[in-house]
């Protein structure tokens, strides 16, 4: 039975005769032992549904304080290791709504997905991926995923060659079919993919290299919510990692080994380009440029550049046009040549800087939003050089003027440097008869005439 098919009346008998429903599972019955599982899962499911609505009304004030009763009791009454004993012994039927219980244990928190991983729980879940039943197969995908992103621990403990091995052969089993739930398990593996990413530190490389092609590969998939999924999975390989140059230095050889960025191009340069594809492909571009100069030339190398510069011009969405920018802005914080090359291109990217630093008296303003934290991402619409260009450009009346640099996610802090600041200098000022000088910790800047 579907989530979406809860009966409330099978709900309410299941709570009122907790114990009747576990015996019905060791009867002989199969019809018995169907009810009890049907019975089990749309409990805790109804229950689950209950938890989420409190946290809404507290505003998840009591998010990690309140449990499944009714998960607990269950596996209080041994019903894990029975629902597998079902998994590895019952009729093609029991098998798969066998699994789709276990799918629903594996939606509970951390300890309920540990229950399902001890005392062999995981080696049935690995031998269960050779399942001739492409159900099992997918619920029991589904059911890894969820413990995998679970925790930082339980994610460490299911990551290995064991698990990547058994996936990559579903893969191979499954082959090229459309069918709607061979689609499925592809989707549900891109998710156990991302969910690899998700928490750190960071998968070992030469476990992503593994599946990198299978993400890869489908971004070429015709189904929208595949693309969906592996533009997502890209996203966790590469956030945050402009710190660790060895790392991002193993993705772009990845991205390039698979030819990853032609299949992003392809969104980018759609005429009725898709939101949901434009936003993470442009994010992973972004997140490509936060490295080192040389891995930011690199990927300027593939042709990157246009392609930003040419969302910003026809794209009228504002939140792909500030991912851009922000993608955009941390070219521009590169080698001399990187900072000319935003400069000199005839794009729309220098106009929105004017558009929206029309005078000085607005820096105040996003000022105020950087420090009551509203607008996180609000510098996103503007790259920091253009926008001490344009005030520069405005400053006649005012030569003397500091700003306070609230741009703390910006590559420009991380890779400060004096040679990097002495190209920002001669790159964008030279024709503003201006010069800068940068205080010693960097909090703000004091420009200055000549």
């Amino acid at each position: 039975m579907d989530s979406d098919t809860i009966d409330l009346s099978v709900t309410l008998n299941a709570r009122d005769h907790l114990k009747e429903t576990i015996e019905k599972l060791y009867t002989q019955d199969e019809k018995l032992i169907l009810e009890s599982l049907e019975d089990i899962r749309a409990l805790i499911f109804v229950c689950e549904i209950h938890i989420m609505i409190v946290c809404k009304v507290f505003l998840t004030i009591f998010k990690n304080e309140i449990k499944n009763d009714m998960t607990d009791k269950y596996l209080s009454m041994g019903l894990i290791p029975r629902v597998y004993n079902l998994l590895c012994n019952g009729s093609t039927e029991i098998q798969i709504q066998s699994a789709r219980t276990i799918r629903i244990i594996s939606k509970g928190d951390a300890n309920d997905c540990r229950k399902l991983i001890v005392d062999g729980g995981l080696d049935i879940l690995l031998n269960f991926l050779e399942s001739p039943n492409i159900q099992v197969v997918l619920y029991i995908l589904i059911t890894l995923s969820n413990i995998v992103g679970e925790s930082t621990e339980l994610r460490d403990e299911l990551m290995n060659a064991t698990l990547i091995s058994s996936v990559l052969r579903v893969i191979n089993r499954i082959g090229d079919s459309s069918e709607s739930t061979i689609e499925s398990i592809r989707i549900a593996i891109l998710w156990l993919f991302a969910n690899f990413s998700l928490y750190s530190p960071r998968p070992p490389m030469i476990l992503v290299s593994r599946y990198f092609k299978f993400i890869s590969d489908s971004l070429d998939s015709s189904n929208p919510l595949i693309i969906k999924e592996a533009l997502s999975g890209l996203v966790f390989i590469a956030k945050n990692t402009y710190s660790n140059v060895d790392y991002l230095h193993g993705i772009i050889n990845l991205v390039k080994q698979y030819k990853v960025f032609p299949r992003l191009f392809k969104f980018l340069e759609h005429d009725r380009p898709i939101k949901m594809q434009l936003l993470p492909a442009l994010t992973f571009i972004g997140d490509l440029l936060s490295g080192s100069d040389l891995q930011t030339q690199t990927v300027l190398d593939f042709g990157v550049f246009p392609y930003l510069a040419s969302v910003v011009q026809s794209v009228k969405d504002m939140e792909v046009v500030r991912v851009s920018l922000w993608a955009t802005s941390n070219i521009a914080c590169g080698t001399q040549d990187q900072i000319k090359l935003v400069i000199d291109s005839e794009s729309e990217i220098y106009d929105y800087t004017k558009l929206l630093i029309v005078d000085l008296d607005a820096i105040d303003f996003f000022i105020k939003l950087f420090e009551i934290g509203k607008y996180e991402r609000a510098y996103s619409f503007f790259p920091l050089y253009k926008v001490m260009a344009s005030l520069l450009s405005m400053s006649d009346s005012r030569p003397e003027l500091e700003i306070q640099s609230r741009f703390k996610r910006h590559r420009f802090h991380k890779r400060l440097s004096t040679s990097r600041l002495n190209a920002f200098s001669q790159a964008l000022f030279e024709d503003f008869g201006m010069g800068i000088d940068f205080e010693k910790d960097y909090t703000c800047f004091s420009v200055t005439n000549k």
